[in-house]
């Protein structure tokens, strides 16, 4: 009997050391895929700390990523704090996962410009190369449907330097970005690369229509150019809930602020000068009065 019991403890103990080195294994591929695949898309070096997938329970949690900035910047072009991943375990052994639910919080965004530079340039070429790439390139791979993707607590930061240097950041709050069906849409499977152009495509538009009149429209303004240049979120097959504005509208909004100021500098204009003429027939005024007062 006991050398039974012995048996059995014994298989435990090995079942045991293989299920925590098999979700060693899962954890640590998981983690060098999101690595992997973000660093490709985005041409810079991006770092997860660290994902927990429960294969049972059919989560994964996610912690500290980073996108580090191009050569030439210091700090961060993007990071989130925490993600929390729902998944169809089944879908795990087949070609296309499915994921129905994904969130990240506090993610943060730094959009920077100085000497004529700016660290979202490289970042968007790299994406619109990777959108180039032949069919049967982007097809390699998993492909992954999310059905619903929250991003909550998002900042974007926009700094322009001057002649003294980077002048103090402007800073807008968003406080939810909302997406449906990721993945389902398009011809081409929505590897990890391609979901990194998505989601990095999606803060920056929301970004262009929050911070309207906010943030720096020199900045806004080129930036709006450059994702005009790659496949919209509607050609990806992604489906935005709430309202995301197209980039055409968005341009519209900054010529109208732009026209609209001229219109304010124009009547300031007009008012000053009424004033003058005000001023000058007060003069006159006066000069009549003081000819009648010597006379």
């Amino acid at each position: 009997m006991k050398k039974l019991m012995k048996i059995v403890l014994a298989l435990v103990v090995v079942v045991v050391i293989l299920v925590v080195a098999g979700l060693l294994t899962v954890n640590h591929w998981a983690r060098r895929g999101v690595e992997t695949g973000a660093t490709r898309a985005l041409g810079v070096e991006t770092t997860l700390r660290g994902i927990q997938v429960g294969i049972l329970g059919g989560e994964a949690d996610m912690d500290n990523l980073a996108v580090d900035n191009p050569t030439g910047f210091d700090g961060s072009f993007l990071t989130f704090k925490d993600g929390d991943v729902k998944l169809t375990v089944a879908s795990l052994l087949g070609d296309t996962i499915e994921v129905p639910y994904l969130h990240l919080t506090e993610l943060t965004v730094n959009l920077l410009k100085a000497d004529g530079k700016t660290n979202y340039q490289p970042i968007l070429d790299s994406l619109k190369a990777e959108e180039a790439e032949p069919d049967a390139v982007k097809k390699q791979g998993k492909k992954f449907v999310i059905r619903e993707v929250v991003f909550t607590d998002v900042t974007v930061s926009a700094q322009v330097a001057n002649l003294g240097g980077l002048v103090k950041p402007v800073t807008i709050k968003i406080p939810e970005i909302r997406m449906t069906d990721v993945g389902s849409g398009g011809d081409n499977p929505k590897a990890i690369r391609e979901l990194t152009d998505i989601f990095v495509k999606a803060i920056l538009q929301k970004a262009m229509q929050e911070g309207v009149g906010v943030l720096p429209a020199e900045l806004t303004a080129e930036l709006g150019a450059k994702l005009a240049q790659l496949k919209s979120l509607e050609a990806m097959g992604v489906n935005m809930a709430g309202s995301i504005r197209k980039l055409g509208e968005t341009g519209l909004d900054l010529q109208k602020q732009k026209e609209n100021l001229g219109n304010i500098t124009q009547d300031a204009g007009k008012s000053v000068d009424e004033l003058k003429k005000g001023i000058g027939g007060l003069g006159d005024l006066l000069g009549d009065k003081k000819k009648e007062d010597q006379q």
